[in-house]
């Protein structure tokens, strides 16, 4: 959340509880019943939702995310996940909104396309360097 929502590392920890603090109250319930979808074992999770910056303002996140267990049947120890921030693609997206006509590559070229991938043997996660 560092990048995201303007704490740095040791000023917030990585856990499910603080995230939830940090939620757009109307954001709350969806991402109450995702976590608790991923903590019974039922999926993996990808949603968008507002995130208080520290600041004070709210930041639009894509956040994606799957569980993580040390056996296949075992409870889940943890969910390993990822945050991008959508503020450029919301802008656009207004943007869009109010003009005429918005269509195709041509009408922002800078659009820039965010998507989630669950890691697998054959597309390792690189390991984070920061």
């Amino acid at each position: 959340m560092e990048g995201d929502a303007g704490y740095a590392e040791s000023e917030i920890e990585p856990h499910s509880s603080i995230l939830r603090n940090l939620l757009h109250p109307d954001d709350r319930a969806p991402f109450d019943d995702a976590l608790d979808a991923v903590l019974r074992g039922e999926r993996e999770y990808e949603m968008e939702f507002r995130l208080r910056h520290k600041d004070g303002r709210y930041v639009d996140i894509l956040s994606c995310g799957f569980p993580i267990r040390r056996e296949p049947a075992g409870p889940i120890v943890r969910i390993v996940g990822t945050h991008f921030d959508l503020t450029e693609r919301k802008r656009a997206e207004r943007r869009c909104g109010k003009a005429s006509v918005c269509t195709g590559p041509s009408a922002n070229p800078s659009t820039t396309v965010y998507g989630c991938a669950r890691p697998t043997a054959a597309t390792p996660m690189p390991a984070n360097r920061s």
